[in-house]
């Protein structure tokens, strides 16, 4: 116990070893391998001792408000997947990735809330993955806020809503992808509710910014940036109440002709077109147009 250079190495379990011990001690402590933690039996249930270990903190209902710590994004969702029904994942860090982070598809999380708590997330490999890949189950709301999402190099997309029935919902977001799209939307979603961005900006280099494929949604309250490419590209859906603006050669809005309704925008470009319109049966209404040079 005296050592200075050897630790304790407690029993080691996985988390149903531990929910077979017969009648625990009060303050019995062993490590659950299944959850990556330390965990305590308080006399009625085992919580977890792990406050301010990980950067990644796990609250999940059902768990009686007992956080679980992880050091990576991706088995926080894994192990939220055990139990389900309404989470939330907190950073305590910024946190660099090198894969994409993924939702599974025949998951059993109901709501699942995304804390960026300031912190930024960041992907530095020139690649074409995308850093979230999000598919929703359930008439999941997903939530994203409170921080950045960067995608420093390559051609990958920084968010990439692919299948499923659910909302988007954001808010106080920074999201850039150098080369790729910063908000990537499919056509295999069925929204239950407007994608409301909460005033989230969505940044690109040489890609979009942001782009829509889908007939079914409106997104609102956001704002688009591109530095040399197209800023806001919508082939299909509705947008409102949103600002684009393409800094470079590209142009800012481009709407193709599954764009349906799009309103109340501010759009500005510096060479390109600050709006196209390639359909004669989209619907734009209340907008400011500035074109500096093109």
């Amino acid at each position: 116990m005296n050592a200075t250079d050897e630790g304790i190495l407690l029993p080691r379990l996985t988390t149903a070893e531990k929910n077979a011990i017969s009648t625990p001690d009060t303050n019995l402590v062993v490590f659950d391998t299944t959850l990556n933690s330390l965990q305590r039996f308080d006399g009625v249930n085992w919580v977890s001792m792990a406050s301010g270990y990980g950067i990644v903190q796990l609250s999940q209902e059902g768990e009686g408000g007992n956080p679980v710590f992880y050091s990576d994004m991706q088995s926080a969702l894994n192990a939220s997947n055990l139990i389900g029904g309404d989470c939330t994942i907190k950073l305590h860090d910024n946190l660099t990735v090198t894969t994409t982070i993924s939702t599974n598809g025949t998951s059993s999380i109901n709501n699942l809330t995304i804390d960026l708590n300031g912190f930024t997330i960041q992907n530095d490999v020139a690649d074409s993955l995308s850093i979230f890949y999000f598919r929703f189950h359930n008439n999941r709301i997903l939530n994203i806020i409170n921080g950045s999402i960067i995608k420093s190099t390559g051609t990958g997309k920084c968010i990439e809503m692919a299948t499923g029935s659910g909302t988007l919902v954001m808010s106080n977001c920074y999201v850039y992808s150098e080369s790729g799209r910063a908000l990537d939307i499919g056509t295999g979603i069925t929204p239950i509710n407007n994608f409301d961005l909460g005033g989230s900006t969505f940044e690109t280099n040489i890609g979009f910014g942001v782009l829509c494929n889908n007939t079914n949604i409106n997104l609102t309250n956001f704002n688009s940036v591109s530095n040399s490419g197209t800023s806001f590209r919508l082939n299909s859906g509705s947008a409102s109440f949103f600002t684009s603006k393409a800094k470079g050669t590209g142009d800012s809005i481009y709407l193709k002709s599954g764009a349906v309704t799009v309103s109340d925008f501010t759009t500005e470009s510096n060479s390109g077109k600050a709006l196209q319109v390639e359909g004669l049966n989209t619907l734009v209404k209340n907008l400011s147009a500035i074109s500096v040079s093109g």
